[in-house]
């Protein structure tokens, strides 16, 4: 029976992160198991990697279905011919074990044929895609993101049900590549846990896309049909006929099926249950990334799996999961939704100042004929408690406001920091500008000025 001194279960972002920080602080005796043939999981072959590649070619290649799937697939590959695969990480100085997980006792793992021990454990087997009991589902060739990117083709119709980030980024990339798409959302809006006004501009975007949209619609069942699926919604007399389907109905972590329960380690539905630490109930055991309770971000992954690592080695001198405490949420529609902590509308109810700009007042945004807003709110002191941007590369715009939330940086600082022209980051400085002027307007210092120049 080999030893090891920590054992990584899944090879997904959580799983690869945790063996590159790893081998970083000069961990040995490292060993990284997935059960899949390739490295990289949902994130780098079903999920963001292969969603984005697709969003980006439905702008570049007008229309092109062929170029655009090709566009996938290298993107696909690139990514894990550079880092995602078994001899980089092997190189790195981790050991790489492929085949079915089983715990056999609390440090003890079987492996394929193979069995292991080793001395502290990261569960990283990330969340499979939940499947809404429909009836009709089980009986017809339904797509999820999982299996949506391995097709040969693009389909000429699809339903998609979900109107949440994935839904909803799949449903404007694929009208734009000419699919026909109805998207069926249970709710009355779609992506509920931004603001009202966020839903609505995303809303009417994928309708002018070319997206049939059904808000507060119940799936009544689905049937298979000569040419791909009919799907029957309550209170419409007229089934949705189209080639296929596809469930985007959030996603289930995965704590069953390798004997997390055998050992005894405390899972709820919403994931296995860790402290502070990401520590689970089996203290040598931890869990990091979608399998986890928090919310599902790539990036986030990531981080949990950093701090999971050096948790492990810190012993008494562990840092909490409270230092990941900004999490960005980003939805890649078009046009793009980024936010971290409280959103305009909590942020007013709260008692918080919302300073906003127009995309149309950045030269940047009238060069490129964008639009969208950023939104920043503040507490007394001036510090940033939430920000919402909207609009072209929103992703890319919500980072230095990140930072400064992630450090205290007062907004008005950002007013005094040289941003580059013309670029759309420089509306945070405009924005910041603003603010800083309206709060010194508002001080008995400018008061006093004020009198003097009388």
């Amino acid at each position: 029976m080999k030893k090891y001194n920590l054992a990584i279960i899944g090879a997904g972002s959580a799983g690869l992160s945790a063996a590159d920080v790893s081998s970083q602080l000069g961990l040995r005796g490292v060993v990284l198991i997935e059960k899949e043939e390739k490295l990289g999981g949902e994130c780098l072959h079903s999920g963001c990697v292969p969603s984005k590649a697709l969003i980006h070619a439905a702008h570049t290649f007008n229309g092109d279905a062929k170029k655009a799937w090709a566009h996938v697939r290298a993107s696909i590959d690139a990514i894990e011919h550079r880092s995602d695969n078994i001899v980089h990480v092997k190189k790195s100085g981790v050991d790489v074990l492929q085949g079915e997980v089983t715990f056999l006792k609390k440090r003890i793992l079987k492996v394929g044929s193979e069995v292991i021990r080793a001395r502290s454990i990261i569960v990283a087997t990330g969340s499979s895609p939940s499947i809404p009991p429909i009836p009709g589902l089980a009986t017809v060739p339904y797509l999820t993101n999982e299996t949506f990117f391995s097709q040969q083709s693009l389909p000429k119709s699809i339903v998609i049900i979900g109107g949440g980030p994935i839904g909803c980024e799949l449903a404007g990339a694929l009208a734009s590549l000419k699919v026909l798409v109805t998207l069926i959302q249970s709710a009355d809006r779609l992506l509920p846990r931004e603001t009202p006004e966020v839903s609505e501009l995303i809303a009417t975007s994928l309708r002018e896309k070319g997206v049939t949209l059904l808000l507060g619609a119940e799936t009544a069942s689905v049937d298979k049909t000569a040419a791909g699926i009919a799907v029957k919604v309550k209170g419409k007399r007229q089934a949705i006929e189209a080639q296929k389907i596809l469930v985007a109905a959030g996603r289930t972590p995965r704590t069953t099926g390798f004997g997390l329960e055998h050992i005894g380690v405390k899972t709820t539905q919403m994931g296995i249950v860790t402290d502070k630490y990401l520590r689970t109930n089996r203290k040598h055991i931890y869990a990091a990334g979608d399998v986890t309770t928090s919310p599902k971000f790539t990036h986030l992954a990531a981080q949990q799996a950093g701090l999971a690592v050096r948790n492990i080695l810190s012993g008494p001198f562990r840092t909490s999961i409270s230092s990941l405490s900004e999490i960005p949420a980003i939805t890649f529609t078009d046009p793009e939704v980024a936010r971290i902590g409280l959103d305009s509308v909590a942020a007013i109810a709260q008692g918080y100042i919302v300073e906003r700009l127009d995309y149309m007042e950045i030269d940047r945004a009238i060069t490129d004929k964008q639009t969208g807003f950023i939104d920043v709110a503040v507490n007394a002191k001036g510090l940033i408690v939430g920000a919402t941007v909207v609009g072209a590369h929103a992703s890319e715009i919500l980072a230095p406001l990140l930072v400064a939330m992630r450090h205290k940086v007062p907004l008005s600082k950002l007013a005094t920091t040289m941003f580059p022209y013309p670029t759309l980051a420089s509306g945070v400085n405009i924005l910041a500008s603003r603010y800083a002027t309206k709060k010194a307007a508002s001080g008995a210092a400018l008061s006093v000025i004020r009198r003097f120049w009388k």
